[in-house]
């Protein structure tokens, strides 16, 4: 494997960032106050996974590296990418939907690549995160392509 834990954390913290700033921008899009405080709090959670991926590399403890690599991320980068300003709120949610998802396979993958104890509990939790991540983003998704839906003319 080419990359170094050390390297996959960085890649996955520079994910997390990425989405917290979505988040932030599709904040300013939002049309209610109810919606805007979600996507603001999405965002901080997605700065808040950075900060424990950073704390955890502070830590330094690092076991064995399980067979994971950079491909386990290629899926979650591609999608974030994709995702531009000019995109409708609905169609950039549906991207996020699969960013948290690919998100929540990396770390599991991660997770059972190590014996039972700190790093993979913590590894757990992020999984974790991420699979709930998703589901508040799914239920803003089918919210904005109903609002979407009220706004396309029929013609």
């Amino acid at each position: 494997m080419s990359d170094s834990f050390r390297e996959l954390i960085n890649k996955a913290m520079a994910i997390e960032a990425k989405m917290a700033e979505f988040y932030e921008k599709m904040a300013t899009k939002a049309t209610t106050p109810e919606t805007c405080e979600v996507f603001k709090i999405l965002a901080g959670e997605e700065r808040e996974h950075r900060a424990l991926l950073e704390n955890y590399l502070e830590r330094g403890e690092f076991p064995k590296i399980p067979p994971i690599g950079a491909d386990d991320l290629e899926p979650t980068l591609a999608v974030v990418s994709s995702i531009t300003p000019d995109m409708a709120p609905a169609d950039a949610l549906a991207f996020a939907i699969r960013s948290e998802e690919y998100q929540h396979r990396f770390y599991k993958k991660l997770a059972q690549g190590y014996p039972p104890g700190w790093t993979q509990n913590f590894l757990k939790r992020l999984a974790d995160m991420e699979l709930v991540h998703k589901e508040k983003v799914e239920k803003l998704h089918r919210w904005f392509s109903r609002f979407q839906e009220k706004l396309t003319p029929v013609t």
